[in-house]
């Protein structure tokens, strides 16, 4: 019955058609992208290569929970699987997206929110507040020459990027590298207290988990 009933929200909200089997269609405009499309390449597109369970919301407020999902980092683009056909859905349907995963330092399940509030695209939440911190994926596809067996050729790779957000006071958005030094002069009003919660607690600045403790404390000030 779960199954039924999570395939006619599918059909409610996304008005998705049957399309073959082993392709991928996009909802908005129709097109049918096939899977073959990335092959060839060495690395993935996607944030997690398997399918992860996840919920979207879209952007009149109604939740889809137990959907299989993917993020195309390369095209910035979700997709969910309803059976064993894959859905691209349109970035204008979308307000956010989440993902259930383990925190691969702790083991405990966590969920991982993306977001269009913001702009550019899908942006992950690391923290929301006073202080908001965001976090976007992108992945480029690159050509690098190389030499087989005395052949010349050209071997086509994804290469990712990161980039991250950060927002004080519902201010404009600007672009950061986080570092120690960086988060300590985005909280020099509470510089004290935040020195010492990041001694007390050993806050990694290369740690999106971390990054998110030290501004979750911040904005509870």
């Amino acid at each position: 019955m779960r199954t039924l009933y999570v395939g006619l929200i599918l059909v409610t909200l996304f008005s998705i058609k049957t399309i073959a089997q082993g392709t991928v269609q996009d909802v908005g405009s129709g097109r049918v992208l096939r899977k073959q499309s990335y092959t060839n390449i060495v690395g993935s597109p996607y944030l997690y290569e398997d399918w992860k369970d996840g919920s979207v919301t879209t952007t009149d407020n109604k939740k889809m929970d137990g959907v299989k999902l993917k993020y195309d980092k390369y095209k910035d683009e979700l997709v969910i699987v309803k059976k064993s056909v894959a859905t691209v859905i349109s970035k204008e349907q979308i307000l956010m997206f989440e993902i259930y995963d383990l925190d691969p330092e702790s083991l405990k399940e966590r969920t991982i929110t993306f977001t269009r509030e913001y702009g550019d695209g899908y942006l992950m939440i690391i923290c929301e507040g006073n202080m908001t911190v965001l976090k976007k994926y992108s992945t480029r596809l690159i050509e690098i020459k190389s030499n087989g067996y005395g052949e010349a050729g050209i071997q086509k790779q994804f290469s990712d990027n990161e980039k991250y957000y950060i927002i004080k006071n519902d201010k404009d958005r600007e672009i950061f590298k986080p570092n120690k030094k960086r988060l300590l002069g985005y909280t020099s009003d509470r510089v004290d207290e935040m020195k010492k919660f990041m001694k007390d607690n050993s806050i990694d600045a290369k740690s999106d988990q971390d990054i998110a403790r030290f501004f979750d404390y911040y904005n509870s000030l």
